[in-house]
């Protein structure tokens, strides 16, 4: 007992012995005794099963709530704290000593709290009597303090993290419908209508009254897991599919031709509950299926909005915006077909038949485009025509297709960043649609990771995401396997290539095996893939360093080793500047500089690369130095591509040299009026932007005036992409850094990654320090230092990593 000296408590003991058996002791009890009498086991066994109720708690509040996934962890991690306390609680309470001190008010009884006794054994330095009371409370408020700041987390983050979309889930969206598809009789003709009345049906009723759909690809991936081959399946098992898309509503159908005639019939069921929301059929002629599905889709919406007492807030989509021709249809889903399949040409014959029987379907031209965007480049040309025609059409496609493909026009072919906001919301909105994912991927790809709008961490994230909502679709894992290798992740990199190969035998470009084999982390792929590099056809090898984003330097000798193997096997001197980059983000400038003085490396490559050194504002060496002296670099003065003009006016502007760069700005500005006269809103506005930008780059070299050039760089930041946009970030974050820190933190986030991570990081720490986060700012330099570790000597940056670690105690 508390204050209780030896001896006494010894005759306490004795006493107690007494009482509980009539006799006194021979001996003091032995271990097993005192187990037995604090009923170790008997508590145990309690603690554990209202362990598992709680845990059952946490894991429907977690789900009901939305709660974070950490709550649930954390919870296991005070359950095993209180099973501690618990055990401990027992073996006091049973000590004799314990009820002697009770009984003589020395410490609070089994069940009393006592807050005023705890409080001060507390402030005196003891750890307060453990009671059943305090032991109970101890775990109600630890409990209460865990959702109590859990609820707090998802206030403040919207329920996910603080960078990038927060995902909603299917009822939180919206009022998600999952069609699966149609059990068909009545001739062979109407087979293709099984599945694709999923396809139909779900673009018809997205968006109805408030309503929306599964995307097709998602329910058709559950479908194949669960159902696979099977013709008809029975109900349950249809509207397990269903439940597992995450809808709310399941609609199952069944088509019966005969005669000419078909009848489509529709059930909707309440997953949640399991009962029948409405029931609808109509008939119609087999040569006019879409017609009559367009009916059904009006009586389905007036059925399902009456049965849940809503109304009608939209006209129907009817059967127009896809195609009245059953053969562009036929066609249609053939190229679809091929096309999860990564069969790119095969899709894109199926998708010309498709629009030549209809010139006006629009699903089919937007996936026609995309089958000429994989086939050759982002800008091919005949995608580009596709493309062109879709905008045409774009009233025709349903509201999630037009929005998406809005978005993606303006990102990926404009160039304009400000499309970030529109996918981010479109992914919110659908989080279940695996397009909508692929798509932010493909803008932070190739757009806004060089631009430095994202990190190549966030392109892995939603290319993720994609794969997961749909395994099945082949075309996601191709930037997918890039993403992880550029993040190091060889071993998953394999795996996906592996799976992908199961999925579409023979149809994987040889980059992602050749990419895997050179920076996948396997030392004898390695050595065996560099020692055949010379009989790999050209286009595949410039595509995976193109492709494989091997800038993320995650192992720079490697890479350097590789790309040095692979001039030496094409002679081809991209490789050339590619190591010369790899250098200058390691802070090698000498070694830089010595690799594009190979009279192979064309004088453009001199300039960009000194000009990149004088955006950074690093020494040159003197081999770069000498590059300045001639800017007339661009082959064609005439038509000179947007990042010439930019690189080499940014260049004129650092050295000085006026005439050249107002030569620059006066072209870029003549181009931007004469493309705004010829309709071409997009060409004209990156060249105004890249005048502005270069105009403010003048301002900050030579006359001071940071207000002005704050306002022109903002203007150009969403206009320009690649490493123009990088740039005017660079120089935006920095002109940022002391009126607004926080604001020039976002902006530095998007800029450390690849190459440019070292000096990124350098700028972070330094915001870091200035907001009094001297931890993430040791973290930064330390970051950076590490980057910086073989530099050149008096490297400016890599002094600032060492000193700030220095500093900060790193």
């Amino acid at each position: 007992g508390r204050g209780v000296p030896g001896t006494r408590a010894t005759a306490r003991v004795a006493a107690y012995w007494i009482t509980r058996t009539g006799s006194k002791p021979m001996t003091a009890p032995s271990l097993l005794d005192r187990l037995k009498h604090a009923r170790i086991v008997q508590v145990l066994f309690v603690y554990l099963g209202a362990s598992w109720v709680v845990l059952q708690m946490v894991d429907t509040l977690v789900g009901l709530l939305s709660l974070p996934d950490w709550v649930g962890p954390v919870a296991v991690l005070l359950l095993v704290i209180g099973l501690v306390v618990v055990l401990a609680t027992a073996w006091i309470q049973s000590l004799p000593s314990t009820k002697a001190a009770e009984e003589a008010g020395q410490v609070p009884s089994d069940w009393q709290v006592a807050p005023g006794d705890a409080v001060a054994s507390l402030l005196s330095g003891r750890i307060p009597h453990l009671t059943w009371g305090r032991a109970i409370l101890g775990g109600a408020v630890a409990l209460s303090l865990l959702f109590g700041a859990a609820g707090l987390y998802v206030v403040a983050t919207g329920g996910a993290g603080l960078i990038g979309p927060t995902e909603a889930g299917a009822d939180e969206a919206a009022t998600g419908i999952a069609v699966v598809p149609f059990h068909v009789t009545g001739g062979e003709e109407l087979n293709l209508w099984r599945e694709g009345m999923v396809d139909v049906l779900s673009a018809n009723l997205d968006g109805m009254g408030g309503y929306r759909t599964i995307d097709a690809r998602t329910v058709m991936a559950r479908w194949r897991e669960r159902v696979g081959d099977e013709e008809t399946p029975d109900l349950e098992t249809s509207l397990t599919v269903a439940g597992n898309t995450g809808a709310r509503f399941g609609l199952v159908g069944s088509m019966v031709g005969s005669s000419g005639d078909v009848r489509l019939n529709a059930d909707v069921y309440d997953l949640a509950s399991g009962d029948k929301v409405t029931q609808t059929y109509v008939e119609g002629s087999a040569d006019s299926v879409l017609a009559v599905v367009g009916r059904l889709t009006v009586e389905l919406t007036r059925e399902l909005l009456a049965s849940t007492g809503q109304q009608l807030m939209q006209a129907p989509r009817t059967a127009g915006i896809t195609t009245t021709s059953l053969d562009a249809l036929r066609a249609y889903l053939d190229g679809e077909a091929a096309f999860r399949q990564s069969d790119f040409p095969t899709a894109a014959a199926a998708f010309e038949r498709a629009v030549d029987a209809d010139s006006t379907f629009a699903m089919a031209w937007r996936r026609l485009s995309d089958s000429y965007g994989w086939m050759e480049n982002i800008n091919s040309e005949e995608g580009g025509k596709a493309s062109r025609r879709v905008v045409e059409l774009a009233d025709r496609l349903p509201i999630r297709e037009r929005t998406l493909m809005v978005a993606a026009e303006r990102a990926l072919d404009e160039g304009d960043l400000s499309a970030l906001g529109d996918l981010r919301e479109i992914v919110s909105k659908y989080p279940d649609d695996p397009e909508g994912w692929h798509t932010l991927g493909e803008f932070y790809r190739h757009v806004g990771t060089p631009a430095g709008l994202s990190t190549e961490a966030d392109e892995l994230e939603v290319f993720e995401k994609a794969v997961s909502l749909d395994p099945t679709f082949t075309p996601y894992y191709i930037h997918y396997i890039e993403a992880l290798v550029g993040q190091g992740r060889g071993l998953d990199a394999r795996e996906a290539l592996a799976t992908y190969d199961d999925l579409a035998p023979g149809i994987a470009s040889p980059h992602l095996s050749l990419g895997v084999d050179l920076f996948g982390g396997d030392e004898a792929a390695r050595a065996a893939a560099l020692a055949g590099l010379d009989t790999v056809p050209e286009d595949i090898l410039v595509r995976t360093f193109r492709e494989m984003p091997w800038r993320a330097l995650n192992d720079p000798e490697a890479s350097v080793e590789v790309a040095r193997a692979a001039y030496a096997a094409s002679g081809y001197p991209v490789f050339l500047s590619n190591i010369a980059s790899i250098y200058v983000g390691r802070g090698k400038l000498v070694a830089a500089a010595a690799e594009v003085t190979d009279p192979a490396v064309s004088p453009f490559v001199k300039v960009s690369l000194a000009t990149d050194l004088l955006h950074l504002g690093l020494p040159l060496p003197g081999t770069l130095q000498v590059a300045l002296d001639d800017l007339d670099v661009c082959p064609d003065r005439e038509d000179a591509g947007a990042a010439c003009m930019f690189m080499v006016g940014a260049a004129a502007a650092f050295a000085g040299d006026q005439t050249v760069w107002q030569a620059w700005v006066d072209r870029n500005r003549g181009l931007a009026i004469r493309f705004d006269e010829e309709g071409s809103g997009s060409h004209a506005r990156q060249h105004d932007a890249i005048a502005d930008a270069l105009e403010a780059f003048w301002i900050l070299e030579h006359e001071g005036d940071e207000g002005d050039a704050v306002e022109k760089l903002s203007g150009a930041a969403l206009r320009l992409d690649g490493s123009m946009g990088y740039y005017i970030r660079w120089h935006l974050a920095e002109l940022q850094g002391q009126e607004s820190p926080r604001r020039a933190l976002e902006t530095l986030e998007g800029l450390a990654s690849g190459l440019g991570e070292g000096y990124a990081q350098i700028r972070i720490g330094t915001v870091r320090e200035r907001l009094g986060d001297d931890a993430g700012a040791l973290r930064a330099y330390g970051r950076a230092a590490d980057v910086f570790a073989g530099a050149d000597d008096g490297h400016p940056y890599a002094g600032q990593a060492r000193e700030g670690v220095a500093r900060l105690g790193g």
